[in-house]
């Protein structure tokens, strides 16, 4: 079950937000001399910023990227 972040008022002022994971790769996953770009960042939905506070949809097990801009 994916999880929910909270407050982005960190003093800054942001504008928009993505976010980028690798999970399709799934858990323990490394890219190998045969396969290089196995894992490899992708965009991901869920992510929105609002009124000064930033909500995300995290997959479990996965790495996350969050870009505020």
């Amino acid at each position: 079950m994916p999880s929910r972040a909270g407050d982005a008022s960190a003093g800054a002022e942001a504008r928009d937000a993505s976010a980028s994971s690798d999970t399709p790769a799934g858990p323990g996953a490394s890219d190998t001399p045969a396969d290089p770009g196995r894992v490899t960042p992708h965009r991901v939905g869920g992510t929105a910023l609002q009124d000064g506070r930033l909500t995300a949809v995290l997959e479990p097990l996965s790495w996350n990227v969050i870009r505020l801009a």
